[in-house]
């Protein structure tokens, strides 16, 4: 026989070893792995506690709330930034490119007509700056977008992939 209980105490356990384990003891081990256990069984079936979110392009300013730009900064992995209504057909026009760090659609679908996102900064019909610079390692996706007079000396000049995955539909 390996262990027996003393009938004199309620509170002690006699191992095959002869040490006395207080039972309270022998109790709280048993459920502190019991909810161990059901904690482990629960994390295995969680999901990713990210789920990705929509953010809405409400103003053709170059940044701050509402932007473009500001939406590309808040944006996380696997984020989609759509546009308001009331840009449709309207133009951005950058102050400076627009760099995609993070895995992210950007999407005009919605919109009636396409927006433009011009890197003609002052709007005198010729390109100042690169529209769109796609980071190594970035998945992104435009849709629906017109992207316009982007300019740079040493890269391309509406989008710049350097080394991305890029998708490119309806633009």
């Amino acid at each position: 026989r390996l262990a027996s209980v003393k009938m004199d105490s309620f509170f002690t356990f006699k191992g095959s070893d002869n040490l006395e384990i207080p039972m309270f003891a022998k109790r709280l081990v048993f459920r502190v792995f019991s909810v161990l256990f059901i904690l482990v069984l629960m994390l295995a079936q969680v999901t990713p506690a990210y789920a990705a979110t929509t953010l809405t392009v409400t103003n053709v300013n170059n940044g701050g709330a509402g932007s473009l730009r500001q939406a590309i900064a808040n944006a996380s992995s696997g984020d989609t930034i759509i546009f308001d209504a009331g840009l449709s057909g309207q133009i951005i026009h950058l102050a400076s490119t627009l760099t995609l760090s993070k895995n992210v659609t950007i999407d005009g679908y919605a919109l009636v007509s396409q927006i433009k996102i011009s890197g003609d900064t002052n709007n005198d019909g010729t390109g100042d700056v690169g529209v769109f610079w796609i980071n190594s390692g970035v998945i992104a996706t435009l849709n629906s977008l017109t992207i316009t007079k982007g300019h740079n000396y040493y890269f391309g000049s509406g989008i710049y992939n350097n080394g991305g995955t890029l998708t490119v539909t309806n633009s």
